[in-house]
């Protein structure tokens, strides 16, 4: 098996369409890292984490402009990136990696205000949809707000009767985070970065 600059896989000389998840890692990841010996030739080691001038930023000819903003530029693109996205949910496992259902037993109830679960750069919101729906078949209700987080073109394309229960926030994710007491952080991309800000 191996994969094709044309995004599809090839298993014993049969070339198979590849999933948006594949496709967006070999048309928009691939050609970045093969560049990053001479992004790093051109640039402080330090700017590689400044997100306007990472090596998307510079690879893309868009320096200044972080990833989302490139793509915003590119629907085509921004359509197979959010695609991958919910490709890559479906892929991966949500429910039984936490016992959702035990913060009825842990969390204080008395502001129904608060945030229970905030899903930072959650896509369509699919796995808070899971965590949701387990949570409601054994019981569990009452807990709070359910957000989905994400930029605003991202929250526009999803229908708000996709979303039965979920509070839509648009959010700036080189902002401090706004939701400042939850019950449990979900995010899809980057977990530990925004744990770091909110904690």
């Amino acid at each position: 098996m191996f994969l094709s600059s044309l995004s599809c896989i090839v298993i014993n000389s049969t070339w198979i369409p590849a999933n948006e998840r594949i496709s967006h890692s070999v048309d928009e990841v691939s050609p970045v890292a093969h560049r990053i010996p001479e992004y790093m030739a051109t640039h402080e080691s330090s700017s590689i984490l400044e997100p306007k001038r990472s090596p998307f930023s510079w690879a893309n000819n868009r320096e200044g402009k972080v990833f989302y903003e490139i793509l915003l530029e590119y629907p085509q693109r921004l359509a197979r990136f959010n695609k991958a996205m919910t490709t890559q949910e479906a892929q991966l496992p949500v429910l039984g990696m936490f016992p959702f259902s035990s913060l009825a037993t842990s969390i204080d109830k008395s502001d129904p205000q608060r945030a229970c679960i905030v899903d930072v750069a959650g896509g369509r919101g699919q796995s808070l949809l899971q965590i949701k729906r387990e949570m409601e078949a054994t019981g569990v209700r009452g807990l709070g707000r359910f957000i989905l987080q994400d930029r605003k073109p991202v929250l526009d394309a999803i229908p708000d009767e996709q979303l039965p229960g979920v509070e839509k926030m648009v959010i700036d994710f080189f902002e401090p985070q706004p939701i400042k007491r939850t019950c449990r952080i979900e995010s899809t991309l980057c977990s530990g970065l925004l744990r770091s800000l909110i904690f």
